[in-house]
């Protein structure tokens, strides 16, 4: 004989099991050969899911049409946030997972009506172009790794700081060298243009993801280590979730050194006093 545990685990498998009908149902009341319709099953099968359902107290059978009852309107609407939440929180591990060890801590329902533009459905730039939209939205930027999502070189980016989009950025030593390497020519357009403030950090206390922080969303850069390749990003308006990106942006620019002139030996000077 099974426990109270279990038979409330088999009861709630078969509610979660049946949460199709739920969504159809809560639209109104439906015939029975309106629902095969809607859930393209047979005669047999609606007729399993609707004895279980009245079995179960959550829907009942009035003038032919059968319908949720107040029971049934409850836990149909728990069902429905329970698969979003879930759903959510699946897509978000990724996320949660790189945040386990960045102090200060965040609570990850900060992120849990986020956008979450990721490489999933075939765009491999889905990722960059929302960063990009962001961009050319907002007049403030700072951001931590910034340059693995699109680097100050870009052209997006750097024509919105040229155009006055007042910018910081706090990046690793070789990421900085390295762009002062390649592409000197434009490095000087945007470092001159004085909206831009440039900090070091030193590799050791790298932050795995990359942060931006908007006029009034924060946004997550999540990167394939493998490839070099932005995967994901993930941004929200969730005022909870601004604050902890602010904090900490603030502990990691405590942490760094100014970048002043903008040249290899500044560069040099900079990592040295990290």
């Amino acid at each position: 004989m099974k426990n109270s545990f279990e038979a409330e685990t088999d009861e709630l498998i078969r509610i979660l099991r049946h949460r199709h009908v739920f969504a159809e149902l809560q639209d109104g009341a439906l015939e029975r050969r309106q629902l095969e319709d809607r859930l393209s099953v047979s005669r047999a099968t609606s007729h399993r899911y609707v004895r279980t359902l009245e079995e179960l107290g959550l829907i009942a059978k009035t003038d032919g049409l059968y319908v949720l009852t107040d029971l049934g309107t409850d836990i149909a609407a728990t069902v429905a946030t329970f698969e979003t939440e879930v759903g959510t929180r699946l897509r978000l591990a990724p996320m949660v997972e790189l945040m386990r060890d960045v102090m200060p801590s965040v609570d990850i329902a900060a992120f849990e009506d986020a956008t979450i533009t990721s490489v999933e459905h075939g765009d491999p730039f889905a990722p960059l172009t929302r960063f990009v939209s962001l961009v050319q939205e907002t007049e403030t930027l700072r951001g931590i790794n910034t340059c693995r999502i699109a680097p100050t070189y870009m052209d997006e980016f750097q024509e919105r700081i040229l155009d006055g989009m007042q910018t910081e950025l706090i990046d690793l030593p070789r990421i900085l060298a390295d762009i002062m390497e390649r592409y000197p020519e434009k490095c000087v357009q945007v470092c001159v243009s004085e909206n831009l403030i440039l900090w070091v950090h030193e590799d050791r206390d790298a932050l795995p993801f990359g942060l931006v922080l908007f006029d009034d969303r924060v946004g997550i850069g999540l990167f394939d280590t493998t490839k070099g390749t932005l995967e994901a990003f993930i941004d929200t308006d969730n005022r909870a979730g601004i604050e902890w990106a602010t904090a900490v942006y603030t502990r990691y620019q405590s942490e760094s050194s100014h970048l002043e002139n903008f040249t290899k030996t500044e560069l040099q000077n900079a990592v040295t006093h990290c």
